[in-house]
C-alpha cells in the first residue's frame, strides 16, 4: 500500500522482518541504483546532498512522517550504480557520513562495481569517497574468477590497491560471485573450483580479502547446498572481518563471511 495522497510505498510488514532478522545479527542495507531498469543518477554534488538527506530520514536514523519500514533502521546503503549521471556520489556518501557521526549504530557504505576495474560508473566515487565494502562483481564479464590465470582478463591486484588508497584505511574487497547457474551470464563455478581461487586471492590479498558477495537470494533458495558449503568452507578456512572495524560510526560490527546481494 501507499502512504494517503503520495506514491510512497508502506510495507510495515517487511520492517517487521528487518528488524527480526537485525535480532538475528544480520546487517541489512538499501541497495540503491541496479541495471536495465529505469534512468537515475546523481549530477551534482547538491543532488547528492539532498538525496543523502532524504535517505537518512526515510531509511536510516533520520526521521519523516513516510518511512516506508516505519521504526526499522536499516543498517546502510549498497551502491549498485550501472548508469546515469554519477558526479554527485561523493557528496552522497560525504553527507551520509556527516549523518552517521555520533550515531548510535554502526552503519555501513557499500558498493557493487563490475569487476573490469575501474568501474565505468563507480570509479571516481571508489577512489573518492569512504567505502566499507566492495562488492566487486566477478562475472558477467571477461574477468570473471574462472578466467583468474589470464592476467589479460582477470585483475584483482587493481581493486586490492583501491582498497589500500581508500580514505577507509580498512576498506575490503569481497569476490562477487552467481549464487546459482543462472544467476549471471557468466562465472558461476563449481564447489572446488571457487575453493582454489579464493584459497589463493586470499593467501595474495588477505589484508583487504573481506569474504564472498554472492547475486543473489533467489538464487542461493534454490542452491542451498552449495551456498551453505561455500559459507561452511569460508568460516573454517578464512579470518574474513576480522581486523579493525569501519569508523562510519563507533560500535564494532559482527565478523562477516558471506553475503548475498
Amino acid at each position: 500500500t501507499t502512504y494517503n495522497y503520495t506514491n510512497t510505498l508502506h510495507c510495515p510488514d517487511i520492517g517487521t522482518d528487518i528488524k527480526k532478522c537485525q535480532d538475528n545479527g544480520k546487517k541489512i542495507v538499501l541497495s540503491l541504483g541496479g541495471g536495465n531498469i529505469y534512468t537515475y543518477g546523481l549530477s551534482s554534488e547538491a543532488d547528492g546532498q539532498a538525496f543523502a538527506d532524504t535517505v537518512w530520514n526515510m531509511f536510516l536514523g533520520g526521521t519523516h512522517k513516510y518511512r516506508p519500514y516505519d521504526d526499522a533502521v536499516l543498517d546502510g546503503v549498497d551502491l549498485d550504480i550501472e548508469s546515469g549521471e554519477h558526479t554527485g556520489y561523493i557528496g552522497f556518501i560525504n553527507r551520509l557520513r556527516s549523518h552517521f557521526e555520533g550515531a548510535s549504530k554502526q552503519y555501513i557504505i557499500s558498493a557493487a562495481p563490475q569487476c573490469v576495474y575501474p568501474d565505468a560508473n563507480l570509479g571516481s566515487t571508489l577512489s573518492g569517497a569512504w567505502i566499507d565494502n566492495n562488492y566487486v562483481q566477478f562475472y558477467n564479464n571477461p574477468c570473471n574468477l574462472a578466467n583468474m590465470d589470464n592476467k589479460w582478463n582477470f585483475d584483482y591486484t587493481s581493486w586490492d590497491k583501491l582498497a589500500k588508497s581508500n580514505p577507509n584505511s580498512n576498506s575490503k574487497v569481497y569476490v562477487g560471485l552467481p549464487a546459482g547457474q543462472g544467476a549471471a551470464g557468466n562465472g558461476y563455478l563449481d564447489l572446488g573450483s571457487v575453493q582454489k581461487s579464493i584459497t589463493k586471492l586470499y593467501a595474495d590479498y588477505e589484508s583487504t580479502f573481506g569474504g564472498i558477495m554472492l547475486w543473489d537470494a533467489s538464487w542461493y533458495t534454490n542452491n542451498r547446498e552449495y551456498v551453505s558449503g561455500l559459507s561452511s568452507w569460508v568460516k573454517s578456512n578464512m579470518k574474513c572481518g576480522s581486523s579493525p572495524a569501519p569508523t562510519s560510526s563507533p560500535p564494532s560490527p559482527e565478523p562477516t563471511y558471506a553475503t548475498s546481494s
